[in-house]
């Protein structure tokens, strides 16, 4: 009953940190998506992570995309199974028109822009690797709020410097 009523849903679930905490992603995307279809909201907007389903490998333009690879590989097995799952929900669910981000960065020290860039092609285009979060946040609810990109998982970094 908390979404009834709203006209789209944005979720940022998962966990930034290993080791601690328990894994949501898989298990709360599952309810929220329910509860979209339950109340006929259909425009969602989740957030993901590099390298998860169809962006393997990671950041594959530079060395960062490999640490990642490695982590979920090793001590990150359990953060990227939830997040597999979480997004496999969202991409088979019928009724959401969804967009899946798959944001860079996200560090404490980045400072915001209102700027962002998105990889419009895997293997093709790059983005910064640092993201402020709020610049994230602000793409994630503009979204929402005025859907451009409809059913798709997209790779969001920072606007490159010296590049419009």
């Amino acid at each position: 009953d908390r979404v009834a009523g709203v006209d789209a849903v944005v979720s940022c679930l998962g966990n930034r940190q290993f080791f601690i905490g328990d894994r949501v992603a898989g298990v709360g995307t599952k309810l929220i998506v329910e509860a979209m279809n339950f109340h006929k909201i259909n425009r969602g907007v989740f957030m993901s992570s590099i390298g998860i389903c169809d962006d393997w490998p990671p950041v594959e333009w530079h060395w960062a995309g490999g640490a990642m690879a490695c982590l979920f590989k090793t001590i990150s097995k359990r953060e990227f199974r939830d997040l597999t799952k979480a997004e496999e929900t969202v991409k088979s669910a019928k009724e959401v028109d969804y967009l899946i981000i798959k944001p860079l960065g996200l560090g404490e020290d980045v400072v915001p822009t209102n700027e962002w860039k998105l990889q419009k092609k895997k293997y093709e285009d790059t983005v910064d690797i640092n993201l402020a979060k709020l610049d994230c946040a602000r793409f994630m609810v503009q979204e929402a709020i005025n859907p451009t990109i409809h059913n798709n998982a997209v790779v969001i970094g920072g606007q490159i410097k010296g590049e419009k």
